[in-house]
């Protein structure tokens, strides 16, 4: 905001006097002072799932202490959290202490889930544009399966796998092709890991992926006469197309189509933010492959927001500078000592292509130096590139929240099977 627009609403810039999250809460205790002038406040945290993962849990603890400074400081308002039963248990029980407990549990609204009559309509919603019913797609056993799912979410992503697999001849998955407890009794039990599965659902999973490999078992040898040999001519053919591969296709498509839309949109480009970002890509990726993460600091110094990952052959920091004028420039210097004195590194310091382009003398012929140095490189980040980024760290972020139907490690497998050739990636996978 420019100086005459915080003075109507007595504010500082954060610059000068706060800090980014000060002045963060600042702002919103402003919203809802002014608020009073037309209609309350709400406030909606949702997606809140991924930060019950274990490498997010410091993330976690500094929202909460965030949440319980928001409820002192914003009076007049109504602040929501959408959480899945077993996520709310998991904070409440191991995480938040007592007072952020009290704050956020004022009124807890437990929603049941649907009956399968309202599954049925929502369902049927659909297929309309189609012009098809449920009945004529699927028989009473599929529907069965997909009803029984524990989510709105779970049945409509099973509705459209055997969708899939009836007009696309895709494979269909064999999870969830028996019914999983009933949502009200999974929710009651005790977290055993960091994605909130709890034993008897993993058990349920299991048994469903058995029960169809025996049922393939069994029709496959029931289709061979006594004493004679089987041989791969013989096999029942199958579609041979991943199903999770298609899923996931499906979705960074119509996810790339978005993102490029709101492209050219404005838009705040922070370099935290961005490492944000690149910091919860590269630890969900940590759990699949071994390399470390941190952050790395020259004493003092103010460097532009970085991420080195590194294994035991090779290390990458990828940094982001989107500053202007003399921030810029004294922070490209410090980049460049940084550069200079970690000669095993590879070092990537990116900017924004619609921030403003350097013109200044100095800070060009820094930009120069990195980009002379053997192991130093600047880069500005054009549309391809900040899409691919926003691009993995969404489908990071919706794995995580439980809105993509696909576990992160089949989904980090089938990226590298098709061998991603995006620098980005290939920094992030340790790649040449």
């Amino acid at each position: 905001m420019d100086a005459e627009d915080l003075a109507k609403v007595k504010l500082a810039p954060w610059e000068d006097e706060l800090n980014r999250e000060a002045f963060s809460l600042e702002a919103i205790a402003v919203l809802s002072k002014l608020s009073l002038l037309d209609e309350p406040l709400i406030i909606v945290f949702d997606q809140l799932e991924g930060l019950g993962r274990q490498q997010n849990r410091v993330l976690l603890e500094n929202f909460g202490e965030a949440i319980k400074e928001i409820f002192t400081h914003v009076p007049n308002s109504l602040i929501i959290f959408n959480l899945f039963p077993n996520r709310w248990i998991q904070m409440r029980d191991e995480i938040f202490d007592g007072a952020i407990i009290d704050r956020m549990s004022q009124y807890v609204i437990q929603l049941e889930h649907p009956s399968k009559e309202n599954l049925k309509a929502i369902l049927q919603e659909k297929l309309n544009s189609l012009d098809l019913s449920l009945e004529t797609l699927f028989d009473s056993q599929e529907l069965d399966d997909i009803l029984g799912q524990p989510s709105i979410r779970a049945a409509i992503n099973r509705a459209a796998a055997y969708y899939r697999h009836k007009i696309h001849d895709i494979a269909l998955s064999p999870q969830s092709r028996k019914q999983w407890m009933e949502p009200s009794v999974v929710h009651s039990r005790k977290l055993i890991n960091n994605n909130g599965e709890t034993t008897e659902h993993r058990l349920e999973r299991i048994e469903a992926d058995i029960g169809w490999l025996k049922e393939k078992i069994e029709v496959l040898f029931s289709n061979q006469s006594m004493g004679s040999t089987l041989t791969v001519r013989d096999l029942p053919k199958e579609p041979t197309v991943d199903p999770n591969l298609e899923i996931l296709r499906s979705y960074m498509d119509q996810q790339r189509q978005e993102l490029g839309a709101r492209y050219d949109r404005l838009q705040l480009i922070h370099g935290s933010d961005d490492l944000g970002k690149l910091w919860i890509v590269a630890s969900e990726f940590q759990n699949c492959e071994l390399f470390e993460i941190q952050k790395l600091r020259l004493g003092n110094r103010v460097l532009p927001a970085n991420l080195l990952i590194q294994n035991s052959q090779k290390g990458n920091v990828l940094a982001f500078l989107h500053a202007n004028g003399s921030s810029f420039t004294a922070r490209i210097k410090n980049f460049n000592k940084l550069v200079s004195s970690h000669s095993d590194f590879n070092f990537v310091l990116m900017r924004d292509v619609r921030e403003s382009t350097i013109r200044g003398k100095v800070g060009k012929f820094e930009i120069e130096r990195l980009n002379h140095m053997k192991n130093g490189r600047f880069v500005y980040l054009q549309r391809e590139d900040r899409i691919e980024l926003e691009l993995i760290y969404t489908l990071v972020v919706d794995i995580q929240n439980q809105d993509l139907d696909i576990s992160f490690e089949k989904a980090f497998s089938l990226l590298r099977w098709q061998q991603p050739k995006h620098w980005i990636l290939e920094k992030l996978f340790l790649q040449d």
